[in-house]
């Protein structure tokens, strides 16, 4: 079972989000009161997801993340209506999602359920340094000589691209060193594993939802195109995308612009998307 870490200094803040771990089948849950017992837990624990308030005396929430962001680890925020605007700062320079207070009991269990199945399929998540496309390309294979002639041309271009090749071959890697060789290198890199999201929640994930949309649905929450805006959104296992839900894509692609659910004005973006699948339809 994989080791939870809640940091909050409301005690009961933390009682409740326990309790309601551990009745969906989460039974190693630690708790502090601040970041900085947080980050001695952290450093003690083989921690893998944390959930953390942002506002709380010693080291806040936000701090925390700056300490422990490099480490294998899923970092989500708590936030207040008044910090909604930090919380989506925060996302854009790597925390993993947030849940607004008062938070929906079926949302904070299914953001902790879906984290842990994308950390569970993705294994690693590599951190493309300067210089690692050096190294991917110092090979012999003709085919990947070839991807490296290319490379240059595609990333300049600023088209959408979709990687194809079995589960293993690099394709995360590649949508990574792509964004890293961009002009859109210092904006967010946003990645999404279609595979890890229900059906059901999945528009919402995509495109957000304005308050009221539906069940849960306590705050206006932008989806992951106006997140990744400016940089590159990474829709890891696409295939996996329900094929009504395909349809909204392509609409979003070819207009540049979402609509968040429960909204009726378009929000423009101007990501690019890099698509990957293992699943050869042509």
């Amino acid at each position: 079972m994989p080791n939870i870490l809640i940091v909050d200094d409301e005690v009961n803040i933390r009682k409740v989000i326990r309790g309601l771990l551990a009745k969906n089948g989460f039974d190693v849950i630690l708790q502090a009161e601040n970041g900085s017992k947080a980050l001695e837990l952290i450093q003690d624990n083989n921690i893998d997801l944390v959930i953390s308030d942002i506002n709380m005396p010693v080291m806040d929430g936000l701090a925390l993340y700056e300490k422990v962001k490099d480490m294998d680890l899923i970092f989500i925020i708590l936030t207040a209506y008044g910090t909604v605007d930090t919380a989506v700062r925060a996302i854009k320079q790597g925390v993993y999602d947030f849940i607004a207070k008062p938070f929906d009991e079926a949302d904070l269990v299914n953001t902790v359920k879906k984290a842990l199945s994308n950390r569970k399929s993705s294994n690693l998540d590599i951190k493309v340094s300067s210089g690692l496309e050096a190294i991917y390309f110092r090979t012999d294979n003709q085919d990947i000589i070839k991807i490296k002639e290319s490379l240059d041309r595609v990333v300049k271009s600023g088209a959408n691209v979709i990687l194809l090749g079995e589960t293993g071959t690099g394709k995360g890697l590649m949508a990574k060193i792509m964004h890293g060789l961009s002009p859109q290198k210092n904006a967010p890199f946003i990645k999404v594993n279609c595979a890890a999201i229900p059906a059901n929640l999945m528009e919402a994930e995509l495109f957000g939802y304005k308050k009221g949309a539906f069940t849960g649905a306590s705050i206006d929450k932008p989806g992951k195109f106006e997140l990744a805006d400016g940089g590159t959104l990474f829709l890891d296992e696409i295939a996996e995308m329900p094929y009504e839900l395909q349809a909204k894509l392509l609409s979003a692609l070819q207009d540049r612009e979402v609509t968040r659910l429960g909204d009726t004005r378009p929000v423009k973006f101007s990501a690019r998307v890099i698509a990957a699948t293992n699943v050869n339809r042509k």
